[in-house]
């Protein structure tokens, strides 16, 4: 993706310019690490670095080595949000969900905006994930029955049911994004195999 920048003086004032960007806007503010600014002859231009993927094979091994050896869950899973987060552009926003109490689920450690603080097992994707242990792949969140909007922005999401060794749920593994269809199968695939060897 390439923007264009222009400026413009403003009327009677020949030092003071006003800007105007052209052309479609990035995904998110965190995005903007990704630009490069160029001047030439013809004005100014952003240029976006191609769009980054995750590497599964590269984020196991990444996580498999900075969580060997631990078994505090929190920090577990505190490594695996921060790794995954900042492994992709699709995923705008990734935390965990813990269960706390019978039904019911509560902010664990995210990256991205906020989260909504408190979900029962009754409502919304999370709770969905928890309430059937099962994987909830979700291509347009407008279109989930009950789904809880945490932020305007999400258009997909993908929440992974988390268990222990003992196959006691420990919460859900939720990954937001503000790309409709952003989620995959294999990207199913891929977290869970991650998370069952993190929390066995």
């Amino acid at each position: 993706m390439q923007l264009s920048l222009k400026t413009t003086p403003r009327s009677g004032q020949d030092n003071d310019h006003t800007m105007t960007i052209s052309g479609q806007p990035a995904y998110s503010k965190r995005h903007w690490h990704n630009t490069a600014i160029r001047a030439n002859s013809h004005g100014i231009s952003l240029t976006r670095d191609p769009i980054m993927r995750v590497d599964y094979p590269t984020l196991t091994r990444t996580i498999a080595s900075l969580t060997a050896g631990e078994t505090d869950v929190v920090a577990l899973m505190a490594t695996i949000v921060c790794e995954t987060h900042h492994s992709d552009d699709r995923f705008d926003w990734t935390g965990f969900y813990r269960v706390t109490g019978p039904e019911l689920l509560k902010i664990g450690p995210y990256q991205g905006g906020h989260g909504c603080l408190v979900i029962p097992f009754s409502r919304g994707v999370c709770g969905a994930a928890a309430r059937t242990g099962q994987v909830q792949l979700v291509h347009d969140v407008d279109n989930f029955s009950g789904h809880i909007a945490c932020a305007s922005s999400t258009r997909s999401e993908l929440v992974l049911p988390v268990r222990n060794g003992q196959g006691t749920l420990l919460g859900v593994f939720d990954i937001d994004s503000n790309q409709p269809a952003a989620f995959t199968r294999t990207d199913a695939d891929h977290l869970t195999r991650i998370l069952d060897t993190a929390f066995a």
